[in-house]
């Protein structure tokens, strides 16, 4: 990108998911950043944006005005702009060629890495070295390479052993849906068939006291007990509050600087976590994400101490919440961009937090699409230019992005429309309106994705935002591959299950087909191959029962049923982890 003349709609269709997060089980190596923003090419593309609520942290690309700007060179008056030795040749390095002789300025600059660091064979945050600059392209992994030079590192062992979208799929709610124009969603109007998680976005800190309060006054705290209760419609729902956010971590706002001021303090860090542990019994959250975008990084406030001072964070928010009598979980969000993402020490993080929240900018599960406008309308495929953002959307009154029930409003209303799966970059776009154009992901596109993350061992899925999708769910409904039940339909199976024996007595008497209990050891829910041994041939399972089994993906009593017709009905039912109640006998 770095050498093109200007935005192509090949980036945008590479801009899809934004803000989707990969929930990652194990440790995340240094495959998910990007070249960095201190690559050794000649130029990088600078941009004039305007921030727009809504999508988190998201630029919107308004009148794109493109420049170079050079990065590498220098000259008197000119030092170099990644702050690296201005040498005699007019060129940004580091060691005796630029440090040295004729050197310009900046020349007792050390680098961040390798032979001329600071402290000599320093390596990467992130484990990738060239020049004294880390990255992870084939620029910085070539033979010139210093330090941990394999291009394409194998993801290290973890994840789950199931499918990313049986473990854990995380569904963001956004505290501002209510103040929308239209298509205001409620908590209780979520799909939470879908979910095993729910992560409320967002709750900020009071600057005075360290405690946990809403966004803003627009913003009422009953927010927080109606996304807690939403456990009283699924019952084994885990919901989070996410603290923070791109808007709560800008330049300029009282906000930004908490995060490290109490991070940096170890009264400050105890303070908080005893807040954070009295909010979330207070109101009957499960666990806690912490969204600090970003620690360390200097354009974002940050400061070198943020690295280690983020650790002891975590570190004594775990040991709090241990301590409390409460098994809250932990987890914070991290970048995949490798210049933010080089200030996070994963390695000692990962010790205290659950899983690590990944926000990708290349492959993800956005329940949104990237609007553009055309700068030739007769040119719409990829490499083709535009002038500037989308129209704005009816309800999200944003340029630049569509939700879903847009985009679907957009399909519905014209059958002219011509959709184009591109396969390659797992991604589906179209022309509408004469000059719009739009990326966004269906049923299909989320498979390949889904596929992937299998194939590399992930932990899970989190969505940017549930609240997009449309009336249908069909959003939610693609990611999954299968119905998504109402919650009024939960709700109607959580009854019926509420008494086994005579659900069991039921199905049989009205289908005339063998239904029965199972007992009989534990069994892995997601272990699709065990439940088919303890079920039997051509068995659906109903309900199951996890007492005494030690966990709640697993199962000891299972009420299975042979009919087709009713399979069809319970098959959805029996995605719920909704308990039953120990089955004492078998009924034939």
């Amino acid at each position: 990108m770095a050498h093109l003349p200007s935005f192509l709609l090949k980036v945008a269709s590479r801009l899809s998911g934004v803000l989707f997060a990969l929930v990652l089980a194990f440790l995340i190596s240094s495959k998910y950043g990007d070249s960095g923003a201190r690559s050794p090419t000649p130029a990088l593309l600078a941009r004039e944006t305007t921030k727009a609520p809504g999508l988190d942290g998201v630029d919107s690309y308004s009148n794109v005005s493109v420049t170079k700007r050079d990065e590498y060179s220098c000259g008197p008056g000119k030092p170099c702009f990644n702050g690296a030795c201005c040498g005699a040749s007019g060129y940004c390095g580091y060691g005796s060629t630029y440090c040295g002789a004729g050197c310009v300025s900046n020349c007792d600059a050390t680098a961040e890495c390798g032979q001329y660091a600071k402290v000599p064979g320093t390596t990467c945050p992130l484990n990738t070295c060239q020049y004294g600059f880390c990255g992870t392209t084939e620029e910085f992994c070539n033979d010139k390479c210093q330090s941990n030079c394999v291009e394409h590192p194998k993801p290290p062992g973890g994840g789950s052993s199931v499918s990313i979208i049986q473990n854990r799929v995380i569904g963001y709610y956004e505290g501002w849906n209510a103040g929308k124009a239209c298509h205001k969603v409620s908590p209780t109007d979520l799909p939470l068939d879908a979910l095993t998680h729910l992560n409320f976005a967002f709750a900020y800190i009071s600057p005075d006291s360290y405690q946990i309060v809403t966004m803003d006054s627009r913003t009422p705290s009953s927010m927080f007990r109606d996304n807690a209760n939403l456990k009283s419609i699924k019952q084994d729902l885990s919901i989070f509050v996410s603290v923070g956010g791109w808007d709560f971590s800008d330049n300029g706002t009282a906000t930004q600087p908490l995060y490290g001021e109490i991070a940096a303090d170890a009264g400050k860090r105890q303070t908080f976590a005893n807040n954070v542990v009295h909010f979330m019994k207070q109101y009957g959250f499960d666990g806690l994400d912490i969204d600090w975008e970003y620690p360390g990084a200097p354009d974002r406030g940050g400061k070198p101490e943020d690295t280690e001072n983020f650790v002891k964070l975590l570190q004594t928010l775990r040991q709090t919440f241990d301590a409390s009598g409460s098994k809250f979980g932990l987890t914070f969000t991290a970048p995949s961009s490798y210049w933010y993402l080089r200030w996070c020490d994963l390695n000692n993080l990962v010790k205290y937090a659950d899983w690590i929240n990944l926000m990708s900018i290349v492959m993800g599960f956005g329940f949104y699409g990237r609007a553009f406008t055309l700068a030739d309308p007769s040119c719409s495929k990829p490499v083709c230019p535009f002038s500037g953002a989308s129209k704005a959307g009816p309800c999200t009154q944003t340029g630049r992005m569509l939700g879903y029930y847009e985009i679907m409003d957009a399909l519905n209303s014209d059958s002219q429309i011509t959709l184009t799966h591109d396969t390659q970059d797992a991604v589906n776009y179209f022309t509408f309106d004469k000059d719009q154009w739009i990326s966004y992901d269906n049923a299909v596109t989320f498979k390949q994705k889904v596929d992937w993350a299998n194939g590399i061992g992930l932990g899970g899925a989190l969505i940017w935002a549930s609240d997009l999708d449309d009336d249908k769910y069909s959003a939610h409904s693609g990611l999954v591959g299968r119905p998504v039940l109402s919650n009024s339909d939960i709700k109607a199976v959580d009854k019926a299950l509420s008494n086994p024996k005579a659900l069991i007595e039921d199905l049989a008497g009205s289908n005339g087909q063998n239904c029965f209990a199972y007992k009989g050891k534990c069994v892995n829910l997601n272990d699709n191959s065990a439940m088919q041994q303890a079920c039997g041939s051509g068995f659906t399972p109903v309900g199951w029962d996890d007492a005494g089994c030690g966990k709640k993906n697993c199962i000891n009593v299972a009420a299975v049923i042979k009919s087709p017709a009713a399979r069809i009905q319970m098959q959805a039912s029996s995605q719920l982890s909704v308990p039953m109640h120990h089955v004492e006998e078998a009924v034939p």
